[in-house]
């Protein structure tokens, strides 16, 4: 949580301005059959919804898996030293996981590049 609790004061998110965390569950109804395409789409919804809810300048993704379910392919191929910047101006940061980070010096040091403000 130390490892978190430094990436947020590092782009200066302090806890009035961060948003709420809230689980997902997926799958969201019991027949739903969870084709990647299904999927996608469900967690694409949400994050364009909670985006839609309230001011979203930044979001961090933290690992591999939640960077392919939480961003488009295109947003992926469009990912350049971790950073994609929306058409609606929200930046997405992507970071290796927190237990990557912690394995790995390099990791952790591979976040804070990415973490930098826009020149």
């Amino acid at each position: 949580l130390e490892l978190l609790r430094s990436l947020l004061l590092a782009i200066d998110v302090r806890p009035p301005n961060l948003a709420a965390m809230e689980i997902i569950e997926w799958p969201p109804l019991p027949n739903t059959l969870g084709e990647e395409a299904q999927v996608r789409e469900f967690f694409g919804t949400i994050m364009e919804t909670r985006i839609g809810q309230s001011p979203i300048g930044r979001i961090v993704l933290l690992g591999d898996v939640t960077r392919f379910w939480l961003t488009t392919p295109k947003q992926l191929t469009e990912l350049r030293e971790g950073r994609f910047i929306r058409a609606d101006g929200v930046t997405i940061d992507s970071l290796p996981s927190l237990d990557e980070m912690l394995l790995d010096p390099q990791e952790k040091c591979r976040a804070w590049h990415v973490l930098q403000p826009l020149s």
